[in-house]
């Protein structure tokens, strides 16, 4: 028994030093057993399979939700932005007072409506961003990818679309944004050039009717003068209550 024992450990160890001494032997069992070790099971592929169905079907339900969105997208953008655009309070330096009250009023307008804007640019900018995140999430739980790096770029280039549009959402909502900073300093400009001349009013250094209505009244003691000037030169010499007028600077 002993030495058929002996002799079987010969003969297994003779085996293996043939296989270990033979290399097209050493590299086919390398390759199979790498090759068992890759290759999936019929349950790992049925679970990859019911996954892939799951993440398509999540991706169709956010395309679905990105269709009700207020803004369908870069198109969108533009056309509120040309709008946004055509609204321009120009700066006059010498205004009067109904036309700084029509700035006020016009401004306010805007503010008004770039408020409803932004609500909706927010909601759009917000909504979008969640779904590539969850998106992203979801993908990289179900990629085949061997190393985080590998399928977070694998993930980053299949959404690339969903997060192409997530970053034109928020430009857009920043963009809104910077629309109103600039349309409340313009209203505060506007009040404080009122309240500025609302006291040179009180102080007596400008006409309460603008300076369109001071030009008619000069207009108006130039052709009172020629007026004047015609009857005196038409009339008898004599004293005329005029000529005292004219000399008191009337």
């Amino acid at each position: 028994m002993e030495n058929n024992s002996d002799n079987n450990s010969d003969s297994f160890e003779n085996f293996l030093a043939e296989i270990q001494s033979d290399d097209s032997a050493k590299k086919s069992l390398e390759i199979a057993a790498k090759s068992k070790e890759e290759k999936p099971s019929p349950a790992d592929m049925k679970l990859q399979s019911a996954s892939e169905e799951s993440f398509n079907s999540l991706v169709e339900r956010c395309n679905e939700i990105v269709k009700g969105l207020p803004f369908d997208g870069q198109s969108d953008y533009e056309i509120v932005k040309a709008k946004l655009a055509e609204n321009k309070i120009h700066y006059d330096e010498s205004p009067s007072p109904s036309e700084l009250s029509n700035q006020l009023g016009l401004v306010q307008m805007m503010k008004d409506e770039l408020l409803e804007i932004s609500a909706r640019a927010y909601y759009n900018h917000i909504v979008r961003k969640r779904i590539y995140e969850i998106l992203f999430d979801a993908y990289m739980s179900i990629s085949q990818k061997t190393s985080a790096d590998k399928r977070k770029g694998d993930a980053t280039l299949r959404l690339s679309a969903f997060s192409l549009n997530a970053v034109d959402a928020e430009a857009f909502y920043v963009y809104c944004k910077q629309i109103a900073d600039n349309l409340e300093s313009s209203h505060k400009t506007i009040s404080r050039r009122i309240v500025c001349m609302q006291a040179q009013i009180s102080l007596g250094e400008m006409p309460t009717a603008g300076p369109d209505v001071a030009r008619l009244d000069a207009q108006k003691r130039a052709l009172v003068q020629g007026q004047r000037k015609n009857l005196r030169e038409n009339s008898e010499p004599s004293e005329v209550e005029w000529d005292k007028d004219e000399e008191l600077g009337c």
